[in-house]
């Protein structure tokens, strides 16, 4: 008998974790709304405007909420270039607030104007800031575009 208690229990136990398991590691969707500013970041060969559009806090546009989900702040989402031969067409995504590294993995992705970049050209971490970088832009003119990040 009591080993049929300690079976059931065992059971009831790997079931109960297979179900909520899955809710603890899912990902969460936090939707904003960006609102497109423009800003020259530099010159490229010394005469080409290397121009940004998007939102950069405190430079350039708006977006809201820029809270996301785990407490962490979006800094930036923006194109930028292509400014030949000196700058590529990329985009970028920077958010705030880690005490440690959460790896490239942590964004699992983003979608802006209808265009969703997942694995990165490049990724860094510094001072609990993480930005993703990719060849791929949103495509920001002006006015205002919805994005919707997934994370861990």
């Amino acid at each position: 008998m009591e080993l049929r208690a300690s079976v059931c229990r065992l059971v009831f136990s790997v079931i109960a974790g297979a179900t909520l398991f899955p809710v603890l590691a899912s990902a969460s969707t936090d939707n904003g709304t960006l609102t497109v500013g423009s800003h020259v970041s530099g010159l490229c060969s010394g005469t080409h405007p290397i121009i940004m559009k998007g939102y950069v806090s405190g430079v350039m546009g708006s977006y809201s909420p820029t809270g996301l989900t785990g407490g962490e702040t979006l800094v930036s989402v923006y194109d930028e270039g292509p400014t030949p031969p000196c700058v590529p067409a990329v985009s970028e995504l920077s958010i705030s607030g880690f005490s440690s590294d959460p790896g490239s993995s942590w964004l699992t992705s983003i979608t802006c104007n209808g265009v969703e970049n997942t694995t990165p050209s490049t990724y860094t971490y510094s001072g609990g800031q993480a930005t993703w970088n990719w060849t791929t832009q949103f495509g920001f003119s002006s006015g205002n575009y919805s994005c919707s990040i997934v994370h861990k």
